[in-house]
Parts: structure tokens; C-alpha cells; sequence
């Protein structure tokens, strides 16, 4: 049942994420990163003779992040991330390696450094074999981005310094204009000219695109927040994951009807009532997934072409 409350709160999160982004040139943007802090990918050693060990992986994955060029995100070992920068751990547990119909899969966690709340995504390993390090970057990036907001920090004049409560220190050049990937929650900037002091406190959601403005012209403070439409793949993405879902509640539905159909006169009562109760919750869960899968897939659609359009 853990993983079906993974894959149930998984779906909802990708699915709030909406509506398209504008295009974005990033070579007109000016970002501060924001550090993937990679563990050892300790689950892998399960997976049995001549997979890469955790460390080996772990640094793979680094090398595919650090050679993708995205000017938005760096990728450390765990514990080499400034502490003045946005963190977003990844990591496994040794026991994260989960039973699915195709084979082994593994389970891939992240949680943004000191903010409870862990996201997971899984990535097949058919024959038992980890999946190549480019897979796993691939997937980490789009679901990191997935787990973020993004705030475009500007003033009149340009050029202002200021800081974020929280995170923000010294050691970084927070100057605007600046682009930042920031956690979900409570969002506070601190702007500082020449002896005066404003501050902006907002609250950023997932996948959200935000802009502040600070106007230093006037004597008031005058900030602006909008929020601007978001992009469309993470709803393609989260209708994999419900359809996901449904090919492994159709696996876990047809293994209860085959305990239930091996059962014979000789079982008492108590057992036809577990096992039958058993294949009613899988048939359940199957038919709200694949309902969820259709729907989610027909808004997919239904927002790529009004993009298009």
C-alpha cells in the first residue's frame, strides 16, 4: 500500500501543474542555479551481480546533469552544495528496489533540503539491470523541474541588490535582473538602494512561473507578483504515471483472481472473504486509474492543440 499512496499523491501534484509556459530564450535570461545534491544511488547493489556500485552511479548521474549545459540547475555530491543555495536532495534507500510486472524497479527519492515532503519517481530494470545514468538524469531534471517555481526577480532602476529569507547569503551576487528556482511555500525578497529597504512576501506553487518588480522611482513600495500560465508536459507527464498505475493494478488485479479462483472446499470461509475483498480492491483500483488515465490524457490533448492553436 505504500506505493499505491505514492502513485495517488503523485498524480494530483503533476496535474495542478497545468496550462503552457510562454517560450523562454535562456540565453536572455540571467539564472541562479539551483544545486541537485545526488547520494549514492544505495538500492542499486539489490538489484544483484554486475550492476554499478551506488557510488559508480551516483557519479555517472552527475556527469550526464553537469554535461546537459542547463544553465538553471549544478549537480553535487551529497554535501557539496553551497549552504547559501536551494538544495533539492536525491537519494535511495537500500530497500528501494519494487516489485512491478515487468520486473525490479527502482525508486528514485527527492526532497528539497529542509522542507518535509519527499517526491518519487520509478525507473524499470528489466533483467535486473540499472538503468543507463542518462535515463536517470533525464528523468531527475524533468521531475525536479516538476517540484519547483520559478521567480523572475526585477527592479526600476536595474541592478539592485537584495536577498531571499532563507537561503539566499554573502557569498552569492543577488543583483537584479535574476531569474531563481525556489521550493513551494512562503517566498521572501528583500530589496536595498542607497539606504532603503522593501521587501516582497508572496507564496510560490509548484511549477508556477513568477515575476516580482520593485519600482525604486517612487518613495512607496510598489511590487508586483503575476502569475503566469504553466507549461503542458507535466500533464502528459502525469498521465504516464496514472497509466502506470493502471498497468500494475491490472498485474495485481489478475494475480487476486488467480489466488481466489485456487481456492477450493476445503478452505475455511475467512479465507474466501480475505481473498475475494483482496480482488474487489485491486479491480477497484485498476478501473479509478485507467478512468484517470483517460481523463488526464484527454486534457493533455485537449491543452496541446488550444497551444497550438
Amino acid at each position: 500500500m505504500k506505493l499505491v499512496s505514492a502513485l495517488v499523491f503523485a498524480v494530483p501534484a503533476l496535474a495542478l501543474s497545468g496550462a503552457p509556459l510562454p517560450d523562454v530564450d535562456p540565453g536572455a535570461v540571467r539564472f541562479l542555479p539551483t544545486c541537485l545534491s545526488i547520494s549514492p544511488f544505495r538500492a542499486v547493489s539489490a538489484l544483484g551481480h554486475g550492476s554499478p556500485s551506488p557510488e559508480d552511479l551516483r557519479d555517472r548521474v552527475l556527469a550526464a546533469l553537469n554535461s546537459h549545459g542547463d544553465s538553471a540547475w549544478i549537480a553535487r555530491t551529497a554535501g557539496s552544495c553551497p549552504d547559501a543555495m536551494a538544495v533539492l536532495d536525491v537519494f535511495q534507500a537500500p530497500s528501494d528496489v519494487v516489485a512491478g510486472p515487468g520486473g525490479p524497479t527502482l525508486r528514485f527519492r527527492l526532497e528539497w533540503r529542509h522542507q518535509p515532503g519527499q517526491t518519487e519517481f520509478f525507473l524499470p530494470c528489466p533483467n535486473r539491470v540499472a538503468p543507463p545514468a542518462d535515463s536517470i538524469a533525464l528523468q531527475l531534471r524533468a521531475v525536479a523541474q516538476q517540484m519547483s517555481a520559478r521567480v523572475s526577480v526585477r527592479s526600476t532602476p536595474e541592478g539592485i541588490p537584495f536577498r531571499v529569507e532563507g537561503w539566499s547569503g554573502s557569498e552569492l551576487d543577488l543583483v537584479t535582473p535574476l531569474v531563481l528556482k525556489t521550493p513551494p511555500g512562503a517566498f521572501s525578497v528583500e530589496f536595498s538602494r542607497d539606504g532603503l529597504v522593501r521587501r516582497v512576501d508572496t507564496v510560490v506553487s509548484v511549477g508556477g512561473l513568477y515575476e516580482i518588480d520593485a519600482d525604486f522611482r517612487t518613495s512607496r513600495i510598489d511590487p508586483k507578483v503575476v502569475v503566469v500560465a504553466h507549461t503542458t508536459w507535466p500533464w502528459w507527464g502525469a498521465t504516464a504515471v496514472a497509466a502506470a498505475a493502471t498497468v500494475f493494478f491490472e498485474w495485481r488485479q489478475t494475480q487476486a483472481q488467480s489466488a481466489y479462483s485456487a481456492l477450493g472446499p476445503g478452505d475455511p470461509p475467512e479465507r474466501f472473504s480475505a481473498k475475494w475483498s483482496d480482488l474487489r480492491q485491486a479491480n477497484l483500483l485498476r478501473n479509478g486509474f485507467l478512468g484517470l488515465t483517460l481523463v488526464l490524457g484527454t486534457g493533455s490533448a485537449w491543452l496541446e492543440w488550444g497551444r497550438s492553436r
